[in-house]
């Protein structure tokens, strides 16, 4: 497959990324909490003041308000676009014309989310073949229902992408790439046919369980890591962005526990605005939150991803005291509540 030109195909997929100076690592994570971040976060991820205050000054953090920033305004929506960029703007340039981009890299080239980014790209190559510097390879064969060309690009399959990628990587980190795989019409079937074709392999235990998890009605990364944190450690599974219509209101949880008045709720990126940190945009959902328990008489499980990410046990056990409280394991619809499906848009089928 012809690979000559992908470093400049994949350099025009999102344009010139931004400044070194914020490191791509906290860059991600002030993403992903939003834009938004405290000088107590940024301390703790490495940052000293004077770090802080020189990011500041060359504009690539916005000091808000004492002891708040935000990433600038031309790269919080755009933040993510330009790590992703990077990444495969470096695995065009070292690919070579044997190998593959799989895992996340292949994910990343589907627009597809992914848990981190990784530290090199990703790419599959054939057993005896050359292994290229600077990337990480995996040693495997594909066939060729495997593989198809994207901007000039050998990639694995979406199917195959996110089955790779539920094999390789632990069932809360996969799900963030699984859900948006179904979410984005790649069918459950086809990820199942895959792994019985590929027989026996490294994970294949790990993938069963993950794609059978994955639901394509969670709408985020912070929801699908979040709720695969809990369903390792034993919580039921819950159902994702149902909407509860009650006195002309209506109410879409990230997650519903059936049978308990227990809601779950994932506060970080693509939950509000931009800056959505900012006072306003929280404090309308936690009114929201608050008509909701008061009024329909659920319990809202809140999360972050920082939780889930640095101590999904205590979060669990939140959970679990939680729901073991009498007026969640005895709670009782009020009259008038309705619960509906809304339909899901897929972007296509496959």
């Amino acid at each position: 497959m012809d690979v000559r030109c992908a470093a400049t195909r994949a350099e025009t997929l999102h344009g010139v990324g931004m400044s070194a100076h914020l490191p791509p690592a906290i860059g991600s994570r002030v993403f992903d909490l939003g834009g938004g971040t405290t000088t107590s976060q940024l301390n703790e991820w490495g940052l000293s003041s004077g770090k802080i205050d020189r990011l500041v000054r060359d504009g690539q953090l916005v000091r808000v308000a004492r002891g708040c920033y935000r990433l600038p305004s031309t790269a919080g929506d755009d933040y993510w676009a330009e790590l992703r960029s990077d990444h495969l703007k470096s695995m065009a340039a070292q690919i070579t014309p044997d190998a593959v981009a799989g895992f996340r890299t292949a994910a990343l080239l589907w627009d597809l989310p992914v848990s981190d980014l990784p530290p090199h790209p990703e790419v599959i190559r054939p057993p005896r073949s050359h292994r290229p510097r600077g990337l990480r390879t995996v040693c495997t064969a594909l066939s060729m229902q495997d593989v198809v060309t994207v901007n000039g690009i050998a990639v694995t399959t979406m199917a195959r992408t996110a089955v790779d990628i539920a094999a390789d990587l632990p069932i809360p980190q996969a799900l963030v790439t699984l859900d948006a795989a179904l979410r984005n019409g790649v069918r459950r079937e086809l990820m199942t046919e895959i792994v019985q074709r590929r027989g026996a392999f490294a994970g294949v235990a790990n993938a069963r369980q993950a794609i059978e998890w994955a639901d394509p009605f969670a709408e985020s990364p912070v929801e699908s890591r979040g709720r695969g944190e809990l369903l390792i450690r034993g919580v039921p599974r819950p159902e994702c962005n149902l909407t509860f219509c009650f006195q002309g209101e209506e109410f879409r949880p990230d997650a519903y526990w059936k049978g308990t008045g227990l809601t779950g709720e994932a506060d970080g990126r693509g939950k509000h605005d931009r800056e959505r940190w900012v006072e306003d945009p929280l404090w309308a959902e936690r009114l929201r939150h608050q008509w909701f328990e008061d009024e329909v008489g659920m319990k809202v499980f809140r999360w972050i991803d920082r939780e889930m990410r640095h101590s999904p046990d205590a979060a669990t056990a939140r959970w679990r005291r939680l729901a073991a409280r009498p007026e969640v394991r005895l709670w009782v619809p009020p009259t008038g509540l309705e619960i509906v499906r809304r339909p899901l848009l897929r972007r296509y089928e496959s």
